[in-house]
């Protein structure tokens, strides 16, 4: 989950705050930075002393994640050969597949 229940309501409030108004402060330009960290933390727009250390966490865990994943499709993958069930692999885990390179044949 990528939004924490805390930030997400700390988010939305932000958000109700900054619609009340109509012109442009140095708080807006945070919630913007703020956004921008959520949406691509790789993305200059969201630097600032701060966002780079959760950007770095958070791509640490996602690397993480995303290695942890591609393993278990990786056994999902084999069990489903083994059975000959293979061909019944369809919708999003056949394109996470795709994507990371594994064979479906």
């Amino acid at each position: 989950m990528l939004f924490k229940p805390v930030q997400n309501t700390c988010m939305r409030n932000k958000i109700a705050i900054h619609t009340k108004r109509s012109t442009v402060m140095p708080r807006d330009m945070q919630l913007l930075r703020d956004l921008w960290r959520y949406i691509d933390p790789t993305c200059a727009m969201a630097d600032d002393s701060v966002s780079k250390n959760e950007s770095a966490g958070y791509i640490r865990k996602e690397s993480r994640r995303l290695v942890n994943a591609v393993g278990i499709a990786k056994n999902k993958v084999e069990q489903l050969r083994q059975t000959g069930r293979l061909h019944q692999v369809k919708g999003g885990f056949k394109s996470f597949c795709e994507r990371h390179g594994i064979s479906l044949t």
